[in-house]
């Protein structure tokens, strides 16, 4: 509906399917055929953060439908990517894992385990994975962000190692500058690993093979708020 609605800044982008074939589409809004930058957001690799994917779909509806003049400008050079549902299986059973109960945000090829609980067969034999590595390898991002709940903070990579990358004070920078403007509550910032140490995470992927200031964005302390606190 969102791109129907406003064709001009909006194109429906089917990336691929999900295991059990439900499809997996991106909206990319801008005002440019070919920007300069692209901000990519992803919502929903666990299919019980019911709030990740409705944070995602609304930062689309904000774009589009009440942009402000800076956002508009914005978009007259740079491009945001928004993909709503990573995980649309898990997001119809409400479940963490994938239609083949894999962990997707455990399944990317950056540092990936074995040894991580559900983590699957090997890198990328997801095909919700596989969607995510296709879009970064036609469009790849200079900032994103891999949104989800259960908390309330924002992260940096890495996430596998306690060390820190070459662009740890940016990142902490641009996270600092992040919370200062959150109004919700108790929300605080930290490095991945520092928070706790994950194998296969989607912004040690991003960062590591692209180098995109990518962070971990935990959006409420409940997963699935349910419709009535939603909003």
């Amino acid at each position: 509906t969102l791109s129907e609605e406003h064709p001009e800044t909006a194109q429906l982008v089917h990336l691929g399917w999900s295991v059990n074939e439900r499809p997996v589409y991106g909206i990319r809004i801008s005002r440019s055929v070919q920007a300069s930058r692209s901000v990519r957001i992803l919502g929903a690799h666990h299919g019980d953060e019911t709030s990740s994917a409705e944070v995602s779909l609304e930062v689309a509806r904000q774009w589009l439908q009440s942009p402000s003049d800076a956002m508009d400008a914005w978009l007259q050079q740079h491009e945001v990517w928004i993909v709503p549902h990573v995980n649309p299986d898990g997001i119809a059973n409400l479940d963490r894992y994938n239609a083949n109960n894999v962990d997707l945000n455990r399944n990317y090829g950056y540092q990936w385990s074995e040894y991580e609980f559900r983590s699957g067969d090997g890198p990328f034999s997801e095909p919700e994975t596989r969607n995510i590595r296709a879009l970064g390898t036609w469009i790849p991002a200079g900032l994103g962000l891999s949104v989800h709940s259960g908390a309330t903070n924002i992260g940096w990579v890495w996430n596998f190692t306690e060390e820190r990358t070459q662009d740890d004070e940016l990142l902490e920078a641009i996270a600092a500058r992040y919370a200062s403007h959150c109004t919700t509550e108790d929300f605080w910032i930290t490095n991945g690993a520092d928070w706790y140490v994950t194998n296969g995470d989607t912004t040690d992927w991003s960062y590591g093979r692209y180098g995109t200031l990518d962070y971990t964005l935990e959006v409420s302390q409940h997963k699935h708020p349910g419709a009535a606190q939603m909003e």
